[in-house]
């Protein structure tokens, strides 16, 4: 029992009141970018996550990235009217992307960019299992969502 306390105590600073857990994959998997994706018809939003893990079988430092990995957030919407994906929480927006449309030629598509006001950060974060007999711990690779506040560096 107190293995457990303790293992739940030192996983309790990892987890800050402003960030939202979006994904877990396994401890080798790497988060090496994200993009924001909109939806102009629904007026949906959500994140789009890229990791790299151990390339075991190879033999070498890492294999290739998962080609998309789509989250979606609770208050993550896109706003056709500002053109602009904003996530809402408790009475206040936050606008974390631009959406532009881009013309070349014959070839039109859509540019988001991020405004820095959300992040997405991932970190290896130690869990407890309980199998029945034993407590065993294992590490994840969790990938957080948070707004800063304003005047706090990325």
């Amino acid at each position: 029992m107190k293995f457990l306390l303790l293992l739940t105590l030192s996983a309790w600073p990892l987890l800050r009141a402003s960030e939202l857990q979006i994904n877990s994959v396994p401890a080798g998997y790497t988060m090496t970018h994200y993009a924001f994706q909109a939806d102009p018809e629904t007026h949906r939003a959500r994140i789009i996550l890229s990791y790299t893990w151990p390339d075991t079988v190879n033999g070498g430092d890492t294999g290739p990235g998962l080609n998309s990995v789509p989250v979606q957030i609770g208050g993550l919407t896109y706003d056709a009217s500002r053109a602009e994906i904003v996530f809402s929480e408790a009475g206040r927006q936050s606008v974390c992307a631009t959406v532009r449309p881009r013309r070349f030629l014959l070839w039109s598509w859509t540019s988001v960019s991020p405004t820095g006001t959300c992040v997405v950060n991932s970190r290896r974060v130690p869990h407890a299992l309980d199998t029945g007999l034993r407590i065993q711990t294992r590490e994840t690779t969790d990938t957080f969502f948070g707004v800063q506040s304003p005047g706090t560096s990325k």
